[in-house]
């Protein structure tokens, strides 16, 4: 996606990747070239082993690049990675806190790290997700810590917010209110990067989509412009072998109970008239839909048209 037009990018930009490649054995990342804007909530999406996590080192200089730059928030995370790391809030793993600790205490850890650190907004946090505060993080559930740790992430107030599966083991309810902070985040001057494999999640949540596979990104978009450019047809299986021999984009087509089904990438229709004319009934497709069929279609290494 070209966001060049918007003439305060430059200042815009929160985290960058500008030719970036890292290797590891047979697998390699990149080379990618990614900006990312403060004020928003990019969703990072991509099959296991995609490089979802190894990008996220990067951005935190936990790794170094083999070719290419990173900027976190104008700074070298690598050889200025104590300034960078200042401002950016992490999400990663394990709840990397010693299971004898109270979340009281993991406060008071936490107060130690970051200078910024709003032992208030903490504890408002710590009620809001109904955190426990003298009960042995050990005996926390999972949803719990992850909470928890959210919680921490946060409450230095950050610029950058780093997420990797931080939803993954909450309860729906608990899922909600979290993301409901998030959405709150997202709309202040910080750049949220979030991975997830609950992509209905980042429906809800997310700005931007990355895509990665393989190592690659092959796609970065705004969200609400994939669902306006792809929809969801159903129709007779001849209707839409029709529609492929106009040159019209269908992706992922399969038969179903009631005709064939396919996403409609309507950038390749010339006028509604050439859907009407093969009877093809259109709705909106998810974003699930949208992304499993752009997947398997750059799995597969052929484009559909």
């Amino acid at each position: 996606m070209d966001l060049g037009e918007n003439k305060n990018w430059a200042e815009q930009t929160a985290l960058s990747f500008d030719a970036v490649e890292k290797a590891y054995g047979e697998f390699c990342l990149g080379p990618l070239t990614l900006k990312l804007p403060a004020g928003c909530v990019t969703g990072l999406v991509g099959e296991n082993g995609a490089g979802k996590t190894t990008l996220m080192k990067l951005a935190l200089g936990m790794v170094i690049p083999d070719r290419g730059t990173v900027s976190c928030l104008d700074f070298d995370p690598v050889r200025e990675g104590k300034q960078a790391r200042k401002d950016v809030g992490v999400v990663f793993g394990e709840l990397q806190i010693p299971g004898n600790f109270t979340a009281q205490m993991a406060g008071d850890f936490w107060q130690g790290i970051y200078e910024n650190f709003d032992r208030d907004y903490f504890k408002r946090l710590q009620e809001r997700f109904a955190i426990p505060g003298n009960k042995p993080i050990r005996r926390f559930s999972a949803g719990m810590k992850a909470k928890l740790a959210l919680a921490g992430a946060v409450s230095h107030h950050p610029r950058l917010l780093i997420l990797d599966e931080p939803l993954s083991s909450l309860d729906p309810l608990a899922k909600e209110e979290a993301m409901e902070m998030l959405r709150e985040l997202g709309g202040e001057e910080i750049l949220i990067l979030i991975s997830s494999h609950t992509v209905a999640d980042l429906e809800k949540l997310a700005d931007y989509l990355a895509f990665l596979h393989s190592g690659n990104l092959f796609l970065f978009e705004e969200k609400d412009r994939l669902l306006e450019r792809y929809r969801a047809v159903q129709g007779t299986e001849g209707a839409l072998k029709g529609l492929r021999e106009q040159n019209v984009r269908l992706i992922g087509m399969r038969r179903g109970a009631f005709g064939s089904w396919a996403v409609l990438d309507k950038t390749s229709v010339q006028s509604r008239a050439v859907l009407e004319s093969f009877g093809i009934l259109e709705e909106p497709a998810s974003l699930e839909e949208i992304v499993t069929c752009l997947m398997r279609e750059e799995k597969s290494g052929c484009r559909e048209a």
